[in-house]
């Protein structure tokens, strides 16, 4: 199969991760692409070797209060 129907590894850009050519993608502003709305990561299993991929809670939002001008958080 080509490489263009494989989801390139989101580390070193050069091996295959999983086949990928039947879902849907949509290409994002920031150079990533979406499957069906949702932002997939994968690394090659030489990648794997040395690096992982995380899942974490995002932080709080910070409120920020304007005072005058300018904007500081709370």
């Amino acid at each position: 199969m080509a490489f263009c129907d494989y989801h390139a590894c989101d580390r070193c850009g050069e091996r295959k991760t999983f086949y990928d050519a039947n879902m849907n993608f949509e290409d994002q502003p920031d150079g990533s692409y979406t499957y069906d709305g949702h932002r997939v990561f994968a690394l090659c299993h030489e990648c794997a070797k040395t690096h992982e991929i995380v899942i974490q809670v995002k932080p709080a939002r910070v409120k920020a209060a304007k005072v005058g001008e300018e904007y500081f958080p709370w």
